[in-house]
């Protein structure tokens, strides 16, 4: 299958620069025992963030695409940067950063990490928070929605990336994860809907007519087009999902084919759209995707049973 997502050449290095830059800004205060950030090292930073957001939007557009036809970890970058852009975001962003850094100052005793071969990420990645090494240096990403949470899960955070002892820190950090307040900033990253115009067409089916046709006989055309893609995991067991955090819906390659019935493919695609208008139901720390109101919408799916029988065979 022919490359139908955009590609930006060091696009990773670029955003991993902004982080870096404003890594050292907040390290630079603690070190120095500065409490207050001067005007233009921030402003340098929103210089270089909107830099490259213009670089992004600039290659898309000339490609006749959008941002959502990128490949889905570049897609978040730029969901990132876009959240950034707003220096009233930034300055959460740098206070969230600032606060990271003191505590981590605080629990050098317990934690035993040198700051100087440390960088801490906070980026709109799809882990909660995530530990690596690499050429020497401690990596840790932060997940952006939890810039506004309480001190004790910023706490927690770097105590389950550092100590032996997770299991404790790991609870409460999913737990913040289901709160209205990390769902609500998580909302705020994504932003606004945007539909991708490349990235959805196969060499035998164009998921953006798929989802027009089905939104008007089954939505009243009330959906709004996500992000489709065909996903580049070629699986028989799970043939798509939708990912509401970055508002996607992927279909699995294998079904891109000429040998699948159109059919078929609607009923995956459907399914989908089913969990985009639903949502996740949240229930005392559980999440919920298939519930009762859902079942009962996937049989009004014309043919299912014709479906049910193609899915049968494929597996």
């Amino acid at each position: 299958m022919k490359r139908s997502t955009l590609r930006i050449p060091n696009l990773r290095t670029s955003a991993d620069k902004i982080h870096s830059s404003i890594y050292w800004f907040g390290f630079s205060k603690i070190s120095d025992k500065i409490f207050m950030s001067t005007e233009h090292e921030i402003s340098d930073l929103h210089a270089q963030v909107l830099s490259l957001l213009s670089i992004i939007n600039k290659h898309c557009t000339g490609k006749l695409g959008s941002p959502a036809d990128l490949s889905t970890s570049s897609f978040r970058i730029f969901l990132w940067l876009e959240y950034l852009s707003r220096q009233t975001h930034l300055a959460l962003h740098l206070s969230a950063l600032d606060e990271f850094l003191r505590i981590l100052t605080e629990q050098n005793k317990k934690t035993r990490v040198d700051p100087e071969k440390l960088l801490i990420k906070i980026n709109y990645s799809g882990y909660l928070y995530r530990r690596q090494k690499t050429q020497g240096k401690t990596i840790l990403q932060i997940n952006e929605a939890y810039i506004t949470a309480p001190f004790e899960i910023k706490k927690s955070i770097l105590s389950a990336a550092f100590s032996r002892y997770q299991s404790k820190h790991t609870s409460v950090i999913k737990a913040y994860s289901n709160n209205s307040n990390f769902r609500h900033l998580n909302g705020q990253v994504s932003g606004d809907p945007i539909a991708n115009l490349i990235s959805c067409r196969g060499e035998k089916y164009n998921l953006s007519f798929l989802f027009d046709k089905l939104n008007n006989e089954y939505f009243r055309g009330q959906l709004s087009q996500p992000r489709l893609v065909w996903s580049s995991r070629r699986s028989k067991r799970r043939l798509g999902y939708y990912h509401p955090e970055i508002n996607t819906i992927a279909v699995t390659k294998n079904l891109d084919d000429k040998k699948i019935p159109r059919l078929l493919v609607e009923y995956v695609l459907y399914h989908e759209m089913l969990h985009q208008h639903f949502g996740i139901k949240n229930h005392n720390g559980r999440r919920y995707a298939h519930t009762s109101a859902f079942r009962t919408a996937e049989k009004f799916f014309k043919h299912q049973k014709e479906a049910e029988k193609l899915l049968k065979l494929l597996h």
